[in-house]
């Protein structure tokens, strides 16, 4: 076609050819701008040759049969629009290559068709990384991309470009992270002499770096060399946050924001380290502009729910969540949290009726069954909490949190025997878990199996000897069982008086157990007295107290402290009551929220002791 561009030896299209080649030789990769505006400013030259060779008979080139080829993708490449264009260029490219070309030809050929496959991966990556949200096939058009990639790697095996995008890609999810840190180590090295390029190949190795401290020394090393690097920036203020550096962050991302202050993730995260600094007023303001620059997303009520919730605004951080649903109905991180904001203000229905969309979009989510059976155990459906726990158990059966819920579940379904059941298992693996240990220290005093239950509070105060919830168990039998083989008034003071100091002599059921230690030795007029503050500070307790149900309930608790406190007036010490299998079914301990307790304080059953006063004949 173009007989004389194919001359290696005269003509100004020999000139054009060779400036081409060597400014890809030169340069790391031949990108679309470099290749259209070297050719376009010579375009007027292969016209003039192309008019004064028109008389010329076209001779065929052996040295160069696949030439043509050649020439067309070079046309191509000129007004290349579409991705179909840019995909053409590539199969001329390679058919002249097979057909044959001179060595000078061939080089053009390949770093032709090297420029043209990065472009066409670029492209792609504009699709993945520029949309939002990105494409739902960004999986498939990754590796389309990639493949793009890795040929153009087989020709220009240095080219710090095409290894930056390699590794950015393999950064996404389900990425070879393998490849992509080869890929941006290799960025790293081939820009050493490049400030600005070198800073974004930073970036990019930080974000595979395994270690914090080098990840930090990377995007560091990025901002020294860059300091307008947006992404640098945003890279070493999310690490921060991340590492709880509140300062440090919002230092970072508040410069961000002055280069981009519409960067919907720098608002974000900005407002989450005002935030953990205590300063919410300003959280809420970059909130704001959050919401006003990105109104379609949920986040930033999901945030701002966050503050209103630390700053015990439930009303205000149930209205940023109903608000988030509406922008996202099936979104199941605000699903979850409203459905723990209404079970801690005791609307249970609504709390179930939001776990139940988690379960109903994500069947056996894990985080929503365990919150669905805190939600039954609220509502006394234990056989459907204990279900739920069953479930995660079978999918993790080795769980040990899960299997103490579990047990913890079973004590609270009047069922003692299967909570020790499964507390027996955790404790043949583990003969040190101290919430195993306790758990069945009081499975067995609710069944009034009290020198069994002394054993495991034993055991576990060698574990944690200042834990108040065993201090004060502990003492309570020690002065309370109707076993005289099981009392012990003196070493029941003694725990019951390093409960009190743990606990600042604050809490009235701590004082009532240490009471009952006096009353057991006999020193009664030590017993009225710290009973009687028992009974004070519980009268204090039940003043501050709004919520119905535990109004009622502390009133339940302030009336046994009552009752003791009339028992010592009269001289006689209390005495547990020793319990059958079936009356321990029918005094339950409590779980609270996620995790077993075993406190008198938190299990408000257990605080009920159904104890009554020695009579002079008691046996």
């Amino acid at each position: 076609m173009f007989q004389t561009f194919q001359q290696t030896d005269r003509g100004p299209l020999c000139a054009m050819r060779h400036w081409v080649v060597g400014s890809i030789l030169t340069g790391s990769i031949l990108t679309s701008s470099v290749l259209t505006g070297g050719i376009l400013t010579l375009s007027g030259l292969s016209s003039a040759v192309r008019a004064d060779e028109t008389e010329t008979p076209t001779a065929v080139d052996v040295d160069n049969p696949g030439i043509e080829h050649l020439d067309q993708a070079t046309d191509l490449k000129l007004n290349a629009e579409s991705m179909t264009d840019l995909e053409k260029v590539v199969t001329h490219c390679e058919q002249a290559l097979a057909k044959g070309l001179n060595a000078e030809n061939a080089a053009f050929a390949r770093q032709l068709m090297s420029a043209t496959l990065y472009e066409h991966a670029a492209r792609i990556g504009e699709v993945i990384f520029d949309k939002n949200p990105p494409d739902r096939r960004w999986h498939l058009l990754r590796q389309f991309a990639l493949r793009d990639l890795n040929k153009a790697l087989e020709i220009s095996p240095d080219s710090a470009e095409v290894h930056l995008l390699v590794a950015r890609l393999e950064a996404l999810p389900g990425g070879d992270r393998g490849k992509g840190r080869a890929s941006a180590d290799r960025a790293v090295a081939l820009l050493a002499d490049n400030k600005l390029e070198l800073s974004a190949a930073l970036v990019q190795r930080g974000s595979y770096q395994e270690d914090a401290e080098q990840r930090m020394a990377d995007y560091s090393q990025a901002i020294k060399l860059d300091p307008n690097n947006e992404d640098a920036l945003r890279a070493r203020g999310l690490l921060r946050l991340e590492q709880t550096d509140n300062a440090g962050a919002a230092d970072d991302l508040l410069h961000l924001l002055e280069k981009s202050d519409k960067d919907v993730l720098a608002l974000q995260a900005v407002a989450e380290a005002l935030a953990n600094q205590q300063k919410f007023e300003d959280a809420l303001g970059f909130l704001q502009k959050a919401q006003d620059a990105n109104p379609t997303s949920p986040v930033p009520h999901l945030l701002r729910a966050r503050i209103h919730l630390v700053q015990k605004q439930t009303d205000a951080a149930k209205a940023d969540l109903d608000e988030a649903l509406k922008i996202q109905p099936q979104n199941e991180i605000a699903l979850m949290f409203r459905a723990r904001l209404n079970l801690e203000t005791g609307k249970f229905e609504d709390a179930r009726h939001d776990v139940d969309q988690v379960l109903e979009l994500t069947p056996g989510h894990p985080q929503a069954l365990l919150l669905h059976s805190v939600v039954m155990s609220a509502t006394d459906q234990f056989d459907l909490a204990v279900r739920d726990l069953q479930h995660l158990l079978r999918l993790d059966p080795k769980n040990v949190p899960l299997r103490l819920q579990l047990a913890a579940m079973h004590s609270r379904s009047k069922q003692p025997k299967l909570a020790i059941e499964v507390l027996n298992e955790v404790l043949k693996e583990d003969p040190q878990q101290f919430d195993a240990l306790v758990g069945r220290a009081d499975a067995n005093l609710t069944m009034g199996q009290h020198r069994e239950a002394i054993g495991d509070y034993d055991q576990a105060l060698q574990i944690k000897p200042k834990d108040t919830t065993v201090l004060n168990n502990l003492a309570w039998i020690l002065a309370t069982s109707p076993d005289d083989g099981v009392r012990d008034g003196k070493r029941s003071i003694d725990l019951g008086r390093l409960a009190c100091e743990e606990t600042k002599f604050e809490k009235p059921h701590i004082l009532s157990t240490y009471a009952a230690g006096f009353a057991e030795i006999g020193d009664f007029e030590a017993a009225v007295k710290w009973s009687t503050e028992a009974v004070t500070k519980g009268e204090l307790e039940l003043a501050q107290i709004t919520d119905e149900a535990d109004k009622k309930h502390l009133a339940e608790q302030l009336q046994q402290l009552q009752n003791e406190l009339d028992s010592y007036k009269q001289t006689k010490p209390w005495r547990e009551a020793l319990k059958s299998e079936e009356a321990a079914d029918r005094d339950a301990t409590q779980v609270d929220d996620l995790e077993p307790q075993s406190d008198k304080e938190a299990k408000p059953d257990t605080d009920s002791k159904e104890v009554a006063p020695e009579e002079d004949n008691a046996t």
